[in-house]
């Protein structure tokens, strides 16, 4: 039973890692298209709803100065840890309901699986007060599951004429939700997982879009 259990446990933090894998991937080629039009090292970012600050401690290795690179989030407790972390990355505490500091803008701001805890009212709230803050020409960058309510929230942000589509793509297609590919994680390579969400049916349960202020 316990051997069976392992097994278990070592199939799912394969699916995760694959998830994450991909992701990084994602957000990597994303990174790309802003990069050729502008020079990181001058960008300003903040990772809004950054959590325990993985994100943001994979920022501050892409750019020159982690000072360029801030953190908020309502629970304390992360930003203790987040800070703990890596001390040279700003962090504060932050309701994402409430305006931010009218003096700080950014260049970048990326809401990476926060908004889906949002009513869709609260959700344009957060927004409108994050656009706040956004320099002109900057970007959100945007990663939710893909639900009803993000749904219309990504629609109507695709649809604004503020902004300009930069990349839109949906991911992890049903992968943490099918038997079978949890059952295949631990047993087959990245690459037939990669086929897999390919060709299988269902609801992609994540997406990335980003966003260019106009």
């Amino acid at each position: 039973m316990s051997s069976r259990k392992q097994l278990s446990d070592l199939d799912f933090r394969h699916v995760s890692l694959y998830s994450e894998t991909l992701i990084n991937e994602q957000l990597y080629n994303a990174y790309s298209l802003i990069a050729k039009d502008r020079n990181l090292d001058e960008l300003v970012f903040l990772d809004a709803g950054c959590g325990r600050g993985q994100l943001t401690r994979e920022l501050a290795d892409l750019v020159s100065r982690p000072e360029q690179v801030l953190g908020c989030d309502i629970d304390r407790d992360c930003i203790e840890f987040s800070r703990k972390m890596n001390p040279a990355i700003q962090y504060f505490q932050h309701d994402l309901l409430q305006p931010l500091p009218e003096q700080q803008k950014f260049d970048v701001i990326f809401l990476t699986t926060a908004l889906a805890q949002f009513s869709h009212q609260d959700q344009q709230q957060v927004l409108n007060n994050l656009e706040a803050c956004l320099n002109p020409g900057g970007y959100f960058f945007i990663l939710d599951v893909n639900s009803d309510r993000t749904g219309a929230m990504f629609s109507q942000l695709k649809q604004t004429k503020e902004y300009a589509v930069i990349y839109n793509r949906k991911l992890a297609r049903s992968l943490l939700g099918i038997k079978p590919a949890v059952m295949l994680a631990g047993r087959v390579p990245f690459l037939f997982l990669r086929l897999m969400e390919a060709i299988v049916p269902g609801r992609n349960m994540l997406q990335l879009l980003v966003v260019q202020k106009t």
